[in-house]
C-alpha cells in the first residue's frame, strides 16, 4: 500500500492533508498519522486542513495554496471539502462516494489504514499522535462495536504507546464531543429516507461527520440496512 502512496504523490514536495469539514476524532487522527508517514517520504507537509474546524485541536481551517498536491483523508465526497486547485488524491473507508482517484480501503475506520501506512513506513508514533488514533477508531467503531480482531491488535500497541487504559484515554474526549455527536445523530434522523425492499428496510441519510453513529442508531430504531 505504501508504493501506491509514492506513485500518487508523482514526486510532490509539499502537500497539504485536507480532513472533510468539522473533522472528527477519526478523520483528524488519520491525517495526522499520515502526516508522519509523508515526512517520513521526504514530502513537507505545509498544514493539516479541517474545513470549518474540529472540536479537537492540530490542524487549521483554511487551505494553503503554495503546495504540489492535496491529500484528502477520510472524503469520501468532494463536497465535504473546499474547492481545489491542484492535484489530489484521497486515502478512504468509504467505498460510496465520488470517483476520486487514490486508496479506498474496507475497514472500520480511517485512522486503521494510516497506521498500516506508518507501520510499512517505519514510523514511530508519537504518544500524542498515538491517543489521538485510539480515539479516532474508539469513534467511528461506535464505540468498538464493528471491530475486528485487526481493529483490537492495532489498539493494543497504540495502548502500550500511550500507557493507561482505554477508559482513561476517553473519558475527557466524549464530554467535549458529546455535543457535537448528538447534533450529527439529529441531523441524520432529519435527512432519513427510508425503503421498502426484498431485503428489508433500506434507510439513508448523509451527515458531515460521525457516520458509523448514525448508521448504528439508524440499525437500533429498526432499518435492516444503513
Amino acid at each position: 500500500m505504501l508504493r501506491q502512496v509514492i506513485e500518487l504523490l508523482g514526486g510532490a514536495r509539499r502537500a497539504a492533508v485536507v480532513t472533510h469539514r468539522r473533522a472528527d476524532a477519526d478523520a483528524l487522527a488519520c491525517a495526522k498519522v499520515l502526516q508522519l508517514v509523508l515526512e517520513r517520504l521526504g514530502v513537507t507537509v505545509a498544514a493539516v486542513v479541517c474545513p470549518e474546524g474540529s472540536q479537537l485541536e492540530g490542524c487549521t481551517r483554511e487551505l494553503p495554496n503554495d503546495v504540489d498536491l492535496y491529500v484528502l483523508v477520510d472524503v469520501a465526497s468532494l463536497s465535504q471539502v473546499p474547492p481545489l486547485r491542484g492535484r489530489y488524491f484521497k486515502i478512504d473507508h468509504h467505498h460510496v462516494g465520488d470517483d476520486i482517484p487514490g486508496i479506498v480501503v474496507q475497514r472500520p475506520s480511517c485512522t486503521e489504514i494510516a497506521l498500516k501506512l506508518a507501520e510499512e513506513a517505519g514510523v514511530e508514533l508519537t504518544p500524542e499522535v498515538a491517543k489521538l488514533a485510539v480515539l479516532g477508531i474508539y469513534a467511528d467503531t461506535v464505540r468498538l462495536k464493528r471491530a475486528d480482531a485487526e481493529t483490537l491488535k492495532l489498539l493494543a500497541k497504540l495502548l502500550e504507546k500511550t500507557g493507561g487504559t482505554l477508559g482513561d484515554l476517553i473519558r475527557e474526549e466524549e464530554k467535549a464531543e458529546e455535543p457535537q455527536r448528538v447534533v450529527a445523530l439529529l441531523k441524520g434522523m432529519k435527512r432519513l429516507e427510508a425503503y421498502r425492499s426484498s431485503l428489508g428496510v433500506i434507510c439513508t441519510s448523509h451527515v458531515g461527520a460521525y457516520e458509523a453513529d448514525v448508521a448504528s442508531l439508524l440499525l437500533s430504531i429498526g432499518c435492516s440496512i444503513a
